[in-house]
C-alpha cells in the first residue's frame, strides 16, 4: 500500500486482489456404489477427464450429498458436494457445509422480529443478504462451494445505494466453514456489526467538513488503481466550484460502483480498492 506522509509517498508491503478470468468448464457425472466419477475439463482444445471412486455419501437437507471420494483406490482426503446431482465443488473433508437455505431462514427471521428491510441477492452458489435499519445496515455473505467465508460486514445507505466500508482495522464477523461453524448465534453478531455500521456512519458524516483540496494530489495517484469508468468527473466539482468535500467523492465513487451491472464480489473488490485510497492518505483514523 503507498501511504501519503509529510508530502511524498511511502510504499509499504500488501496483500493484492486478484481477479481470475477464464472459460473452464466441469461437469460431473456420478454413479455411486464405489463406481466411477467423471470430472470433464475443457480448457481451450485440451480435455482432461478424472475418474474418482465413490467411498460414501452422506444426505444433507435441501436436495445436498456429500460424498467421499477416492482416486485409484487411495483415499483422497477430499469430497464432493452435490445439490440435486450437481456438483458444487470438490473440498476438504473437514469444509464444514452451511446451507444458503438455512442462512436466509436466519436472516429472515431476524429481519422480521426486529422490524428490518432485507433483500436477498443469489449469486451462483452463493447468498448476500442485505439487512437495513434506517440508514446502516450489515451484509450477511455465504457460499456452499468454498469460494466465501460465512461473515457480517458494515453497510451504509446513502440516496438509496449501498456504500460498503471494508477497513481492515474495521471489525467484521468471519468464520471459515470449519467443522466447529454453527449460525446459532448469528442474530447475535448480526447486532454487533450493526454497532460497528453506526460508528461507521458518524464517521461517513464527518467527511463533509473534509475539503478535498489537500488531497489533490495523491488521490490522483491513488485513483490509478480504480478503473476509470468510476473515476472519470469524480473531481468536477472541485474544478467547477473550487470547492469539495471528500464526503462529496465518496458519495460519488461508491454510487458509480452499486449501480454499475456487475456481480456483488466485483463490487466488494472495487470498494475495497477505494477505501484503501481513503485509509492511505489518513482521513479513517478516526474510525
Amino acid at each position: 500500500m503507498k501511504v501519503w506522509q509529510n508530502g511524498k509517498w511511502t510504499i509499504y508491503p500488501d496483500k493484492q486482489d486478484k481477479i481470475i478470468e477464464g472459460n473452464d468448464k466441469m461437469s460431473l457425472n456420478i454413479r455411486d456404489n464405489l463406481a466411477a466419477k467423471s470430472v470433464e475439463v475443457e480448457k481451450k482444445n485440451e480435455t482432461l477427464t478424472v475418474e474418482f471412486e465413490v467411498l460414501k455419501t452422506f444426505t444433507k437437507p435441501y436436495g445436498f450429498e456429500e460424498k467421499l471420494i477416492r482416486f485409484r483406490g487411495s483415499d483422497t482426503r477430499y469430497k464432493a458436494i452435490t445439490k440435486n446431482k450437481q456438483l458444487v465443488a470438490i473440498l476438504g473433508r473437514f469444509y464444514q457445509l452451511i446451507p444458503n437455505e438455512d442462512v436466509e431462514d436466519k436472516v429472515r427471521t431476524l429481519a422480521a422480529k426486529d422490524n428490518m428491510e432485507i433483500q436477498i441477492i443469489p449469486q451462483d452458489w452463493r447468498l448476500y443478504a442485505l439487512l437495513k435499519s434506517n440508514d446502516v445496515g450489515v451484509m450477511v455473505s455465504n457460499s456452499v462451494d468454498g469460494t466465501t467465508a460465512l461473515r457480517c460486514d458494515a453497510i451504509l445507505y446513502n440516496n438509496g445505494n449501498i456504500i460498503m466500508p471494508s477497513f481492515k482495522h474495521l471489525k467484521n464477523i468471519y468464520k471459515k466453514h470449519s467443522k466447529e461453524l454453527n449460525i446459532k448465534d448469528l442474530d447475535k453478531e448480526i447486532d454487533e456489526i450493526f454497532k460497528i455500521s453506526k460508528k461507521y456512519k458518524e464517521w461517513f458524516e464527518s467527511l463533509d467538513n473534509v475539503k478535498v483540496e489537500p488531497y489533490l494530489n495523491p488521490l490522483r495517484e491513488m485513483f490509478k488503481t480504480i478503473p476509470q469508468k468510476y473515476i472519470h468527473g469524480v473531481l468536477e466539482g472541485y474544478y467547477f466550484n473550487n470547492s469539495m468535500s471528500l464526503k462529496q467523492v465518496y458519495e460519488k465513487l461508491s454510487s458509480r460502483i452499486w449501480l454499475e451491472d456487475t456481480d456483488i464480489r466485483t463490487k466488494i473488490t472495487l470498494f475495497r480498492k477505494v477505501n484503501d485510497c481513503l485509509a492511505a492518505i489518513g482521513v479513517v483514523d478516526t474510525l
